[in-house]
């Protein structure tokens, strides 16, 4: 590289020293005219740099922009799902002590109507049973259908099925003695009409007082004391 470079440099100055001897020997009206070509040509070659830097630019611009219309699109961010619709929260009939709770109802005519149910059973042997009574036994407990509508202003509440009533300390009732001695396949139903915070219950009702409720799956614990046997469990009227 140094000898390629330090040949060229001695070629060059060659070249200017003869260009300056030939120059000096001319007369300056020669001089003149011979320098008009060349600042002719060095405006011609300050002007295809120029253009050449700008076609550069344009072309930089150009593959940019190429660049950029060839990159893939970026996918457009997808919006969240829609959150499904939530379950009918339980509803407060047929009351329970807690912590039980109904299931959530089954919502038809477009949610105007709520439908729900209950199926027990029961079980045990004792070895200290009441004289008359057997060791052991087992029945279905509960299998009933709750149907009611709880908007507008008139409302009803419907209970059918089948339904035990087992108390502690007392001979053991089957689960179609119950029903046909007790209250019936239909043993809790009532209209109700409402009028902003008033509203009159017409039908066979629930009982208001007593710590326990009527049905077993109402209740945490089977109990049954001395009081219960004399309170009302269903009401009929208004």
């Amino acid at each position: 590289m140094k000898r390629f470079f330090g040949k060229r440099a001695v070629i060059l100055s060659m070249i200017l020293t003869a260009a300056g001897q030939c120059l000096a020997a001319l007369p300056q009206e020669m001089l003149a005219l011979a320098f008009v070509p060349l600042a002719l040509t060095g405006a011609i070659v300050c002007e295809a740099q120029s253009s050449s830097g700008q076609t550069g630019a344009s072309t930089a611009t150009n593959s940019t922009s190429q660049a950029a219309s060839s990159a893939p699109a970026q996918p457009a961010a997808q919006a969240p799902p829609a959150q499904s619709a939530s379950s009918p929260a339980p509803l407060p009939t047929p009351s329970m002590s807690g912590p039980l709770q109904s299931a959530p109802p089954h919502e038809i005519q477009g949610g105007k109507i709520a439908v729900n149910g209950i199926l027990s059973g029961m079980g045990w042997t004792e070895g200290n049973h009441v004289a008359g009574d057997n060791a052991t036994h087992y029945d279905v407990t509960n299998a009933q259908v709750f149907v009611q509508k709880v908007n507008g202003w008139w409302q009803f509440y419907l209970q059918g099925g089948a339904y035990n009533l087992p108390a502690i300390g007392v001979p053991f009732l089957s689960t179609a003695d119950t029903v046909k001695d007790f209250y019936g396949p239909f043993p809790q139903g009532y209209l109700k009409l409402v009028k902003g915070n008033f509203n009159a219950e017409i039908g066979a009702l629930p009982t208001l007082i007593g710590a326990e409720y009527t049905f077993s799956f109402e209740n945490m614990n089977i109990e049954r004391g001395l009081l219960w046997n004399q309170e009302n469990a269903v009401n009929k009227g208004i």
